[in-house]
C-alpha cells in the first residue's frame, strides 16, 4: 500500500496575515474556493470579510511529505508567519 503524501500550503490576506495547513487531498480539492473552512478560525466569515476567495493569495509551500514530516513542517510554518498570534491559525 502506497503512504499518503501531504503537502503544507498557506492562505495570505491582503493585510498579511497567514493561515497554514497541510492536506493529503489537491490542495484545491481542499481548500474549495474557500468553502471547506468552517471550524477553524480561517473560516467562511473571514475569508467575506476580506472580500472573498480571490482577494487572497494561496500556494503551496512545501509537498511529497510524510503525515509526521507534514506535522513537523505545518508547526514550523505556522511560527514562522506568526499565522497563530497574528494569523488565523489556532494553538494546536
Amino acid at each position: 500500500m502506497e503512504e499518503k503524501k501531504y503537502c503544507i500550503y498557506y492562505h495570505k490576506s491582503p493585510d498579511g496575515k497567514y493561515y497554514i495547513g497541510q492536506t493529503c487531498q489537491l490542495a484545491e480539492n481542499r481548500w474549495k474556493n474557500g468553502t471547506g473552512y468552517n471550524t477553524t478560525k480561517f473560516n467562511k466569515q473571514v475569508i467575506a470579510d476580506y472580500g472573498g476567495w480571490d482577494a487572497f493569495e494561496h500556494g503551496i509551500l512545501i509537498d511529497n511529505l510524510t503525515a509526521e514530516e507534514a506535522d513537523e513542517k505545518e508547526a514550523y510554518f505556522i511560527k514562522l508567519y506568526d499565522a497563530v498570534d497574528n494569523g488565523f491559525n489556532s494553538y494546536q
